[in-house]
Parts: structure tokens; sequence; C-alpha cells
């Protein structure tokens, strides 16, 4: 039996299949080639913005995977987590980068409480937990202290197609507006066409906690 392409564990047939522990416990390959992406160009953009207001006190990166992207943001902070839903990542994140802690956690769940954070990164997140995306807006939120910064990483596929996700999160403008009034805009970077032809915006959000009495709560 030939062996499943990670993407097989993640859409098929034009839904958002998630096996995510099973994608990373049987396939060989780098998911999303995050050991080499976490090097490329846009990675280093990212760097770049958040560098701005380093050092923080307290991170998290939601949905870190194997953990490439977190060992980067590492040096510009004091403490830092990344959180994941495999379990199987977690765990070969924490014998790849041993100096930086690993847990599983469900960013999707109704019951989620994971404490406050400095900076809380979402990277590559939302289209794959966009069914809860009024969730994970709520718990991200949450996880930003008073003062705190949120870091929104998103590619979108081309805006003139259909894609999965689309009805929750149509373009960049519609992710922003999960979280404008909990947080106020400070910094942005927009990428028309990013990797290849038939691919839409890359951008970055740079956001930072204005209230507390928002409309998640």
């Amino acid at each position: 039996m030939p062996e499943r392409d990670y993407h097989d564990y993640v859409f098929k047939g034009g839904k958002l299949v998630g096996e995510f522990e099973a994608m990373y416990r049987e396939t060989d390959v780098v998911p999303w080639h995050q050991d080499k992406q976490a090097q490329e160009w846009f990675c280093d953009i990212a760097l770049s913005m958040l560098s701005a207001s380093a050092p923080y006190q307290k991170v998290v990166d939601i949905g870190c995977g194997l953990g490439y992207f977190t060992a980067r943001v590492h040096p510009l902070c004091k403490s830092l987590i990344g959180i994941d839903i495999s379990p199987t990542a977690v765990q070969r994140a924490k014998r790849f980068f041993p100096e930086i802690e690993f847990s599983v956690a469900d960013i999707r769940s109704e019951d989620f409480s994971f404490g406050q954070f400095d900076l809380v990164i979402a990277k590559d997140l939302f289209w794959y937990v966009f069914p809860q995306m009024e969730t994970v807006a709520k718990n991200i939120t949450a996880m930003a202290n008073r003062d705190g910064h949120l870091f929104i990483f998103k590619s979108f596929p081309s805006l003139s197609k259909e894609f999965v996700g689309k009805e929750k999160i149509p373009n960049p403008d519609a992710l922003l507006g999960y979280f404008l009034g909990p947080f106020g805009l400070e910094h942005s970077c927009l990428v028309k066409r990013h990797l290849y032809e038939n691919e839409g915006p890359m951008v970055m959000y740079f956001l930072r906690r204005i209230s507390t009495n928002s409309k998640w709560r």
C-alpha cells in the first residue's frame, strides 16, 4: 500500500480532514517542509516585525508543529512555550529543541485555558481550525495579557477561486476582523503573491491588546 502524502491527512476531497496526530506519526517527510520554511525570507520578515518590540517576558506559539519557527523566536523572549494538538509533534519538538518548552493543547476546545502571555503567535494556524474559528479567536484573545501582543502570519490561496475555509475567512480583512476590538493593529505586512502563480496574498499582522472588555467576554 503506497504511503499517504501528508496533505491527505489535512485536506482531501475539498474538505478539512484534520488528522494531525496520524500525519506526524505515519509520514516520514517533514509536513509543510517546516525545517526549510523556517529559514525562508518571509520568516525573516516575521522575525524582523517581532524584534521591534522585543524582548518579551512570556511568549506562546500556537500550532508550533515541530518547533522550527518557535526556535527562531526563542532569542527574543525570556520564557517561551510552543503548543500543538499532536503529541507526536510535541515529542519531536522537545527532542529537536530541548531548551524550549513544548506542550500538547487544543486551541479549538471550548474549555481551553492556558494562562496569559506578552506575545501570542498564530502562524499558519487558521486554515486548520476554521470550523471553530469563533472559539479559536476567543481563546487566543484570552491568552493575551493587558497590553500584550498578537502576531498573525497567514498565507491565502488565490482569493478569486474557491478554497476550503473561504466561508469563514474569505480574505485577509475578514481574518483581521475576528480580532479587532480587543486588539488594535500596530503593524502589518502584505505580500500580494508570495510563492507561486496560483497563490494569493501572504499577510502578517502585529496587534496589541487594547481592551479587556472584548466582544468575546
